[in-house]
């Protein structure tokens, strides 16, 4: 009998042992991009943001970032917002843009929306670093033909919030937007 508990002891230490502790690193990753047709050089795009009322603070500032991305290319940029949630914040609500925004006026739309969001060390106590991990997806439509352009998917780790790493996002997208 103490033959198999020093077995079990040995087998559960060993497989205990054996898991490996990946090192969290904040950054963005292109996960997948799937060019379908050749994309020729854009003149405008219009970003929409499909997701949840709780991202708004998010995608403003991926907006400014953007802004400042496309500041010196010949490419007009607007964002429109389709945010939505079954029970939204008041004051979520009330940061969303009302500005209305003729898509007629843009050769592309560029859909953006977040996925597969991860979160850990949340401990509003804890002083160390709190870690999130999502995708964002993006879908690049031609706005007359209704094609599809690109499609792609963006792997975001951060620290604190999912806005930290909209810099290296922002540069990102328009790398691969414009190239």
């Amino acid at each position: 009998m103490k033959i198999i508990a020093l077995l079990i002891a040995l087998l559960s230490a060993t497989f205990c042992s054996g898991q490996t502790n990946d090192k969290f690193k904040s950054g963005v990753e292109l996960i997948e991009n799937k060019i379908v047709v050749d994309l020729q050089k854009p003149t405008s795009i219009l970003f929409v943001y499909e997701d949840h009322t709780h991202h708004i603070s998010h995608y403003l500032n991926l907006s400014k970032k953007l802004k400042r991305a496309f500041k010196n290319s010949e490419v007009e940029i607007g964002f429109k917002y389709q945010l939505n949630s079954d029970d939204p914040l008041k004051s979520e609500l009330k940061l969303i843009p009302e500005k209305p925004i003729n898509e007629s006026n843009f050769q592309y739309v560029c859909k953006i929306t977040t996925a597969d969001f991860y979160f850990w060390d949340n401990n509003l106590n804890n002083t160390r670093k709190r870690k999130q991990d999502h995708n964002l997806i993006f879908e690049l439509v031609n706005k007359k033909t209704n094609e599809l352009i690109e499609t792609g998917k963006i792997n975001i780790k951060t620290y604190y919030t999912i806005s930290t790493e909209n810099k290296k996002l922002s540069n990102l997208l328009y790398d691969l937007l414009v190239g």
